[in-house]
């Protein structure tokens, strides 16, 4: 055999090993299609600390009177923007958490969400905050709460995605007026298509999920405005 058919040998069962090696990693070459890469960015930008964050920033710069002062929108972003995030870096350093990977990390999560939603209220409870700044704490938390007993007790899956959006946008028409409907409605319709487009929720799971913001609204008002 000479030397231009070894080449030639090699290089063939290179591309083999190659193409190989590939397919048993699960990597595909194929590209995934434009819908299913803006679906991803979509439900990346819409996350509740992003979402929440953006809504608190906006009532600020607004001077919609639910903030007095620049120290207590720094406050609340830390504990609705940042404490649950702080779970992903976490659930690395727990062995358990490690182990389960994205669920693993999804549980955690929510905890830390809870706690932030928690640490929110208490705050906005024991400082002299605005009725308008503790209302939305309350009604996080008690949002979040209705969900846990919409999944966990009554079996009834309800998307946290559509709620946490659903909630703010909301919130934002209610205090900056009728003309932040429009951008809340298109934010909610683009939010719904990518949770479906990518299978993480079905129809009946983002509409009680948007439920959910019902109930928990109307018992804040309870505490805040009557009792």
């Amino acid at each position: 055999m000479n030397a231009i058919d070894q080449n030639i040998n090699i290089n063939a069962n290179t591309d083999i090993y190659l193409k190989s090696l590939i397919e048993s990693s699960g990597h595909k070459t194929e590209r995934k299609p434009i819908s299913e890469v803006i679906a991803k960015v979509i439900r990346v930008i819409t996350i509740p600390p992003i979402i929440i964050s953006a809504l608190l920033i906006l009532l600020f710069a607004h001077n919609t009177g639910v903030f007095n002062s620049l120290s207590e929108l720094l406050i609340s972003v830390t504990f609705f923007g940042i404490v649950p995030v702080l779970a992903y870096p976490v659930s690395h350093i727990i062995p358990k958490i490690r182990e389960k990977e994205r669920d693993g990390q999804r549980a955690l999560a929510f905890v830390f969400t809870i706690l932030g939603y928690i640490f929110a209220v208490i705050y906005s409870l024991s400082a002299s905050t605005s009725n308008g700044l503790k209302f939305i704490c309350v009604t996080y938390l008690m949002s979040a709460l209705f969900l846990v007993v919409f999944n966990k007790l009554l079996h009834i899956k309800a998307s946290g995605h559509a709620c946490s959006t659903v909630g703010p946008l909301t919130l934002a028409v209610y205090y900056l007026g009728i003309h932040a409907l429009p951008v809340s409605v298109i934010t909610a319709l683009l939010t719904a298509w990518s949770s479906v487009k990518l299978k993480r929720h079905t129809v009946s799971d983002l509409f009680f999920g948007a439920f959910v913001c019902l109930p928990g609204s109307i018992l804040s008002y309870l505490i805040v405005y009557v009792f």
